[in-house]
């Protein structure tokens, strides 16, 4: 089995159609809790709970989607279920036995997107979720969280508060964020860099040769956060990353 094989390519798309299905879903709820806050029918609390159950949401989703990449067949049974494969297509797929598509090598760096021109391609379109290794070298951010293999923060222009130093070139991501209160300038080497996620939708891009052993081999009951996120714009800790692919 090659990367070239015409299954694995398959798989990878029906990955990416089965996460983004759940991803709506869940941000479908969302929207509905939205609605009803402007609508005047559901109290502030309630409207940010329905975001917080997002997020974990999306963790679980994440965590799914991983496991996915080493169960082939499991994943060929949940896209016909979900009516994106029928009998016959499953049947051809299956004559021989499936790749994992965690093992498969990934495309050549040419034919991947760098990870500059996806920041820049999802910054226009929204805030994004930059999900890191904080352990790597050059990486800037407070100390309390520099021994943190898998760290979220929120990176985006017009936010409140603002971050008007933010800056992406072929260094990485740099900015200043406020963690309770304090503000703190960020820098974020590609290098440290294995997702990149549009807040509040699926679409993004994930480098899992980059993305730290700790995120493929976490339980899946995912671990809990043992300290209060700081405000306003908080690091999450990061799970399993889908295989999203950067969408128009």
């Amino acid at each position: 089995m090659t990367a070239t094989d015409p299954r694995l390519a398959r798989l990878h798309e029906l990955l990416a159609m089965l996460t983004e299905q759940r991803f709506a879903s869940s941000l479908a709820e969302v929207e509905q809790a939205l609605a009803r806050w402007r609508g005047g029918e559901l109290e502030t609390v309630g409207a940010h709970e329905a975001v917080v159950r997002h997020v974990e949401r999306a963790d679980a989703i994440m965590r799914e989607a991983m496991a996915a990449a080493t169960r082939p067949d499991e994943l060929v049974a949940a896209a016909v279920s979900a009516g994106f494969l029928d009998e016959a297509e499953r049947e051809a797929l299956t004559r021989e036995p499936l790749p994992t598509l965690a093992e498969a090598p990934p495309p050549p760096a040419a034919e991947r997107p760098k990870k500059r021109v996806v920041a820049d391609a999802l910054l226009a379109k929204g805030p994004i979720l930059v999900h890191l290794d904080a352990r790597r070298e050059g990486v800037a951010v407070p100390s309390r969280f520099t021994r943190e293999a898998k760290l979220v923060l929120r990176f985006g222009y017009g936010l409140t508060p603002p971050i008007p130093d933010l800056t992406v070139d072929d260094d990485g991501i740099t900015g200043t964020l406020v963690f309770g209160g304090v503000p703190f300038r960020c820098h974020l080497p590609w290098t440290a860099i294995f997702a990149l996620i549009l807040d509040g939708e699926s679409r993004g891009m994930v480098w899992p040769e980059d993305a730290p052993e700790a995120v493929a081999t976490e339980g899946e009951a995912g671990e809990p956060d043992p300290d209060p996120e700081p405000d306003p714009e908080p690091p999450r800790r990061a799970r399993r990353p889908s295989h999203l692919r950067l969408v128009d």
